[in-house]
């Protein structure tokens, strides 16, 4: 773990894409881009309404701001969201394809925190049409889930909403196959995204793929 000196947010070296030696007084993305004024840097994540956390810039037009603004977006949201993949994932870094985002996803209210803002998914739990922010879910503890194949590279996020968070067994449930076996199944998923899944996802929207395509079941649990 490396914390930054300045908004002591707290990361994995890998799971954040620190590179090189660190140095004792080390920036997070967001507080390197940080000037006197603070205008100078949009704060929110572009994703859910949070501040803080875990951010990296976001690609704007094909460049990493929109004017002299920053923008930014958690890793976390960007992960679980279908439409959105990261250009270097050694960095982790820049978030590419936000504007891709189906504008039904960013018209949702989300359960949780009761903003309509960012953009959000459906609980992932048969035709179950709540819908969440996922870094709300984390903080709220809903299930969030990671499947693998065991026959194949695909990889399935699922997210549910607090009602069938409790029902933490769902190999029952007809849209998995008996190959399926969960890699993690609770709120710290975050950071245990396997790598095929990022590399995938990364390769089949750069392909030109929408994010329907890439995630077959958007909203009921999506696969690379």
């Amino acid at each position: 773990m490396i914390v930054c000196s300045s908004c002591k947010v707290a990361v994995h070296l890998n799971c954040y894409g620190v590179q090189g030696d660190v140095m004792e007084s080390w920036p997070c993305s967001r507080c390197k881009y940080k000037t006197d004024s603070e205008d100078s840097v949009k704060q929110a994540c572009l994703l859910c309404p949070k501040k803080d956390g875990a951010l990296k810039p976001v690609d704007v037009d094909g460049v990493e701001s929109s004017g002299s603004v920053v923008q930014f977006a958690h890793l976390f949201c960007s992960l679980w969201m279908p439409e959105v993949y990261i250009e270097d994932l050694k960095k982790m870094e820049p978030i590419m394809n936000v504007k891709a985002i189906k504008g039904t996803r960013r018209k949702l209210l989300c359960k949780l925190c009761k903003l309509k803002c960012g953009a959000c998914v459906h609980c992932s739990h048969g035709t179950c049409r709540t819908a969440f922010h996922p870094i709300c879910a984390r903080e709220a503890r809903h299930r969030l889930e990671v499947w693998e194949n065991c026959g194949s590279e695909n990889v399935e996020l699922w997210a549910f909403c607090s009602k069938q968070s409790e029902f933490p067994d769902v190999r029952g449930n007809p849209q998995f196959g008996d190959s399926f076996v969960a890699r993690r199944s609770d709120s710290s998923t975050a950071n245990c995204i396997p790598s095929k899944l990022l590399t995938e996802k990364q390769n089949k929207l750069k392909a030109g793929l929408n994010g329907d395509e890439v995630a077959v079941h958007v909203e009921a649990g999506f696969y690379f």
